[in-house]
C-alpha cells in the first residue's frame, strides 16, 4: 500500500498563481461596480398608442472613422427603442448593423398602421457627425393641408430637451430623409412629426467604445423624456391599473404564462377530466421542463375530498408553482403545494454537501440497489474526489448534484458526507486532472478524475483525498496547471468591455447582444467555444453553486437563471461574489444579489438557479 501522508498546513507548498494579473483584475471590477448607474426606467403609460420609427442614418460606411459614427447611430437608436416600449409606445429602428435599413425590428408597425394615427407619431432620423460642434434638432413643419396635430413640432423643440442643442426649422428634411429607397423612408414622407437630430461624434481616446456608449445611451434618454413632453396631450392615461400591474410584487408574470402555454399543448382545449390529472401531471414534467438534468422533480398528484395535494420534492420547488398555474388553465383549480424543498438538512443529518469516495460509480433517477438496476434509468456517472451537493436520503441511497450539475441517486457508501465547512475548505484548493490511472488502496482512480493539489514534495505532488489526508502521486500522473483562472480574469475584462451594449434578441456582437450572445462573445475571445442558448450553456461546465449555497462563485462563472416554469431563460457572468454582469433590456448592465446592493435585482436573486465555471 502506498504512503499516505497526513494533512499538515505548515508542510503545504501551494500552487502558484498570477496574484499581481488576479489584483489588476479586481481593481477594474470594483470600479466598473462602484461607478455603473442603472438604466433609466421611463414611466410607464407615458407613451402608450405612440408609434415611433428611428432612422440612425448611414450604413456602409467606407472608413473606421465613419463607421464609429454610424455604429453611434445605431446604439442610440437601439437604446430609444427600448426606452419608447418601456414607456408603452411601440417602435422600429431601421438598421441594426453595419448594411443599410432592413427593419428588422419593425414587428407590427406598418406604413398603413403609421399613417392612421398622424398625431400620435413620429420619425426620428440619428446622426453622429465627426464634423459637428454642437448638437443640433432639424425639424420639418406639419403640412398646413391637413396632416393633423404635429405634436413633437410643438412642443418637442425644447433647448432644455437636450444640452448644447441647436434647434432649426429645415422644411427640407423630409424629402431628404423620404427619397430613400429602404422600407423606413416611407414612414417618412407620411409623419407630420419629422426630425433628426446630429450629435457631435466623440473624439478618440482611452476606452472610446465605453465612452461612446455612455453618450448614446444619454442620447436616447433625452430622446425618449422629449417625446414623452411632446405626446403628453395626446397620450391617454389608463383609468386604472390593470389586472398585470396589480400582482402582487415578485409575482413571476413570463414563468407562469410559459407554464399555462406548456398546459395547453398538454391539453388543448377544455377543462381536463379528473380521471386524467395523474397523466397531465406525467406529462407536464415529461415536455415542459427542459433542463429535467439539471432540475429533480418528482412530484405527483393525489386526490383527497379538497381536491388535489402536489407531493413529491423539488431542487428547485418553486417550479411546482408552474404546474399549479398549468393545472389551473385547464381547470383543475383547487391545488394544494406540498413539494418538498431540497436540499433536505434534517434527512442529510445536517450534511447537505459531499465528496464521491468510490472510484467510479453510476447515479440512477431512483434510489435502489444493484439489484434492480434493470428498472432504472442511468443518469451520469461519479468519479473519485468529485464534490457533490447532496439533495435527499432514502434509506441506503443519496440524492446528489454530480459537479456538472446531473442529478442522481447513488450509494450511500460512495459518498462522504459533510458539514458546509468541511466541503468549503475541500473545494478552496486548485484541482489537478488525474491523466493515467492510480491504484489506491486496491482501487482504481481513473484517468479523468478530479483532485484538489496540495502542492509538491520530494518531486510529487501532493493531492487532497476525501478524508482529508494527503496522497503523493507521480507527476507524471496529474496535469497541474491552473489555465482556468488565467481564463476566468480573461472572460472578466471581456466581459466588462461589453458593459452598457444595448440588447438585441439574437444578436452576439458590439452593437447589441442578447445575454447568451453576450456569454458566446466572451468565451470566443478567450478561445472558449460554447453553445449558443442558455439552456444549452448550462449543461457544461463544473457546478460552483446552486440557489441555495453561493459560497463558491467566483469572478468568471457563468450564472443561470430559472423560471416558475422550468426555463433557463437567462444567463450572465460573475464579477464578484455577488455581482452579475448580463445583457438584459436595454443593455448590458450589473446587477446584485445581495440585499440592500445599490445594484440588487430582486428578480435574479429570485431566479438564481445555478453556477458553472466553463
Amino acid at each position: 500500500m502506498l504512503h499516505v501522508l497526513h494533512l499538515v498546513v505548515a508542510l503545504m507548498l501551494t500552487i502558484g498563481h498570477d496574484t499581481k494579473g488576479s489584483a489588476t483584475t479586481d481593481a477594474t471590477v470594483a470600479k466598473a461596480i462602484e461607478s455603473f448607474q442603472p438604466f433609466w426606467k421611463p414611466p410607464v403609460h407615458a407613451l402608450d398608442g405612440v408609434t415611433v420609427v428611428i432612422d440612425p442614418i448611414g450604413g456602409g460606411a467606407d472608413s473606421a472613422s465613419e463607421r464609429t459614427c454610424e455604429d453611434n447611430n445605431v446604439l442610440t437608436a437601439q437604446y430609444l427603442w427600448h426606452f419608447v416600449r418601456k414607456a408603452g409606445g411601440k417602435a422600429v429602428v431601421g438598421r441594426l448593423g453595419d448594411g443599410p435599413a432592413d427593419l428588422d425590428q419593425s414587428g407590427s408597425v406598418t406604413p398603413l398602421e403609421f399613417a392612421r394615427e398622424p398625431s400620435r407619431t413620429a420619425y426620428l432620423a440619428i446622426q453622429f457627425d465627426r464634423h459637428a460642434k454642437n448638437s443640433t434638432y432639424s425639424f420639418a413643419k406639419a403640412d398646413a393641408s391637413g396632416s393633423g396635430h404635429n405634436a413633437l413640432v410643438d412642443t418637442m423643440i425644447d433647448p432644455n430637451a437636450f444640452d448644447f442643442v441647436t434647434v432649426e426649422q429645415s422644411d427640407s428634411i423630409r424629402g431628404e430623409l423620404a427619397k430613400g429607397q429602404t422600407a423606413i423612408n416611407q414612414f417618412a414622407a407620411m409623419t407630420p412629426s419629422v426630425c433628426k437630430i446630429v450629435i457631435p461624434c466623440p473624439e478618440k481616446g482611452n476606452r472610446r467604445e465605453q465612452r461612446d456608449r455612455a453618450v448614446c445611451r444619454g442620447a436616447a434618454q433625452q430622446l425618449c423624456v422629449g417625446l414623452i413632453r411632446s405626446f403628453a396631450n395626446v397620450v391617454k392615461k389608463p383609468e386604472s391599473e390593470s389586472k398585470r400591474d396589480s400582482l402582487p410584487e415578485g409575482f413571476d408574470r413570463v414563468g407562469s404564462s410559459r407554464a399555462r402555454s406548456a398546459a395547453r399543448r398538454i391539453w388543448p382545449d377544455g377543462k381536463l377530466p379528473h380521471d386524467k390529472v395523474d397523466w397531465f401531471v406525467e406529462m407536464y414534467k415529461r415536455t415542459a421542463l427542459p433542463n429535467s438534468s439539471l432540475c429533480y422533480f418528482d412530484v405527483s398528484a393525489k386526490q383527497n375530498e379538497n381536491g388535489y395535494v402536489l407531493e413529491g420534492a423539488s431542487n428547485v420547488p418553486k417550479v411546482a408553482d408552474g404546474l399549479l398555474f398549468a393545472l389551473n388553465e385547464v381547470g383543475v383549480e383547487r391545488v394544494q403545494n406540498n413539494v418538498r424543498a431540497l436540499p433536505d438538512s434534517k434527512k442529510l443529518d445536517g450534511k447537505p454537501y459531499g465528496v464521491c469516495t468510490a472510484g467510479m460509480v453510476r447515479s440512477y433517477d431512483r434510489p435502489g440497489s444493484s439489484d434492480g438496476m434493470s428498472s432504472r434509468a442511468l443518469q451520469t456517472q461519479l468519479l473519485f474526489g468529485e464534490p457533490l451537493f447532496l439533495l435527499d436520503r432514502e434509506g441506503d441511497s443519496i440524492l446528489a448534484l454530480a459537479s456538472d450539475g446531473y442529478w442522481g441517486w447513488v450509494p450511500k457508501a460512495s459518498v462522504r458526507m459533510m458539514d458546509a465547512a468541511e466541503f468549503h475548505r475541500y473545494c478552496s484548493h486548485p484541482r489537478g486532472a488525474v491523466i493515467s490511472d492510480v491504484e489506491f488502496e486496491g482501487m482504481r482512480i481513473p484517468r479523468g478524475a478530479s483532485l484538489p493539489l496540495a502542492g509538491k514534495d520530494q518531486g510529487r505532488t501532493q493531492v487532497l483525498l476525501p478524508n482529508g489526508e494527503l496522497f503523493p502521486l507521480a507527476s507524471s500522473a496529474v496535469r497541474t496547471e491552473q489555465p482556468g483562472e488565467v481564463r476566468a480574469a480573461d472572460r472578466v475584462r471581456a466581459a466588462l468591455d461589453l458593459l452598457q451594449t444595448p440588447y438585441l434578441f439574437g444578436g452576439r456582437s458590439p452593437l447589441g447582444l442578447d445575454c447568451s450572445g453576450l456569454m458566446t462573445n466572451v468565451c470566443e475571445r478567450v478561445n472558449l467555444p460554447i453553445a449558443r442558448d442558455a439552456w444549452q450553456q448550462a449543461i457544461a461546465g463544473d457546478l460552483t453553486a446552486t440557489s441555495w449555497d453561493r459560497t463558491g462563485m467566483e469572478p468568471g462563472d457563468q450564472v443561470f437563471f430559472m423560471d416558475s416554469s422550468g426555463k433557463i431563460y437567462h444567463t450572465g457572468i460573475a464579477i464578484s461574489d455577488h455581482h452579475v454582469l448580463h445583457a438584459a433590456p436595454p443593455g448590458v448592465q450589473i446587477g446584485s444579489l445581495k440585499e440592500g446592493d445599490r445594484l440588487f435585482d430582486a428578480r435574479l436573486n429570485r431566479d438564481f438557479f445555478v453556477a458553472k465555471r466553463p
